[in-house]
C-alpha cells in the first residue's frame, strides 16, 4: 500500500496531471492484490480477496464503495498503520483483509489511539482482565 502510494505521487509529480482516481483507489487495490498473493492465507480467504480482484475490472467501478484506504508510519519504527472505511457491500471483502493481516502478524486496534503510555497500559491491563469491552472483537 505504502508502495502503491508513493508511485501514485511520483507520477502526479512527473506528469503533472490531475489523476482522476483518488489515491486510495490505489492503495486499496494494492492491499487487496498484496494479501491474495500470501502464502499463509487459507484457502477460502485467498478465494474472497481474488473474487473481488476479479470483480473490479476498474478501479472507477470502486468510487462509491471504498472511503478510506491508507498507509501511514507508526510511532514504533517498521510498523505502520492501516486505515480502511468501505460501504456495507465491500464488508465481507473487508474482514476477510483484516482477518489476513492479523494472520500475517498485524494487529487490531479500533478508535482513536490513547493519548499516553499510561492511559495504554491501562487499557491492555483491562483487556487482559476481561473488563474492558469497548473494542470490537473480529472473528
Amino acid at each position: 500500500m505504502d508502495a502503491a502510494g508513493k508511485e501514485y505521487f511520483l507520477e502526479k509529480q512527473r506528469t503533472k496531471v490531475q489523476f482522476a482516481l483518488p489515491p486510495h483507489l490505489h492503495a486499496w487495490c494494492a492491499a487487496i492484490l498484496a494479501a491474495s498473493s500470501l502464502n499463509e492465507i487459507s484457502d477460502e480467504d485467498r478465494c474472497v480477496l481474488v473474487q473481488h480482484a476479479t470483480d473490479t475490472t476498474k478501479p472507477e467501478m470502486l468510487l462509491d464503495h471504498v472511503f478510506v484506504a491508507r498507509c501511514a508510519p507508526a510511532y514504533v519504527q517498521g510498523n505502520f498503520k492501516l486505515s480502511f472505511s468501505v460501504d456495507q457491500s465491500l464488508q465481507a471483502v473487508l474482514s476477510v483483509l483484516l482477518r489476513v493481516l492479523q494472520a500475517t502478524g498485524g494487529e487490531l486496534k479500533h478508535g482513536t489511539p490513547p493519548k499516553s503510555a499510561q492511559e495504554r497500559a491501562l487499557i491492555k491491563l483491562l483487556v487482559d482482565m476481561g473488563e474492558w469491552t469497548a473494542m470490537p472483537i473480529v472473528s
